[in-house]
């Protein structure tokens, strides 16, 4: 099982949290795709979790 050479990852933003997108070629496996997709879906759910507290910790200070 071969990673994806540098040359295939293409990042979408200049954030330093963001993910890369790999592009699906024979040498990806499906799992590491779905892999790449969950952890998405985590950093996303815990970017909303803290804009919510960071906004509810500002709203109480008020």
């Amino acid at each position: 099982m071969k990673a994806a050479p540098l040359a295939q990852l293409n990042f979408t933003s200049t954030l330093d949290l963001s993910f890369p997108t790999i592009l699906a070629t024979a040498t990806v496996e499906p799992w590491m795709l779905l892999t790449i997709e969950d952890k998405k879906r985590q950093y996303a759910a815990a970017k909303n979790y803290l804009e919510d507290v960071l906004h509810s910790a500002l709203a109480t200070s008020e």
